[in-house]
């Protein structure tokens, strides 16, 4: 899958993908923040927190393009709204 798809073009196979690849960081944050009371104070924790920040970011990105997929098939089937989110 390429970030270049259009959500709208998106198969479910691409779909489902994106929703993998949002839980599997997501659950690298966690298991990443785990270890950060061990090592407060140190510049270590400065940069685990900063890769757990771009990892967030990353999962948020996957699963706003499963939303708007989601979103917008449900309004084209008349089954929804489009909502938008602050």
């Amino acid at each position: 899958m390429t970030r270049l798809v259009n959500h709208s073009e998106m198969t479910p196979e691409e779909i489902i993908n994106c929703s993998h690849t949002a839980m599997a960081l997501v659950q690298l944050c966690a298991n990443g923040t785990q270890d950060m009371q061990s090592i407060q104070g140190d510049q270590t924790s400065d940069q685990l927190g900063a890769n757990l920040s771009l990892a967030l970011h990353a999962a948020y990105h996957f699963m706003e393009r499963v939303h708007d997929h989601l979103e917008t098939r449900q309004a084209r089937d008349g089954n929804g709204v489009i909502k938008q989110v602050a």
